[in-house]
């Protein structure tokens, strides 16, 4: 449950920085504090399109 919580979070707080990057992948992994490879894993990982 807890799991699925922080899934949840992460999932809307990733859509939410790439809407605010106008989904620049190398700018909202800058706000985001990961490498782009990290945020294009998190993409693919949750079936994120852009």
């Amino acid at each position: 449950r807890l799991r699925e919580i922080r899934q949840d979070s992460e999932i809307r707080y990733i859509k939410h920085v790439l809407n605010r990057c106008d989904n620049n992948i190398s700018e909202a992994a800058r706000v985001l504090d990961i490498s782009r490879r990290q945020l294009y894993n998190k993409l693919y990982e949750y079936n994120i399109s852009l």
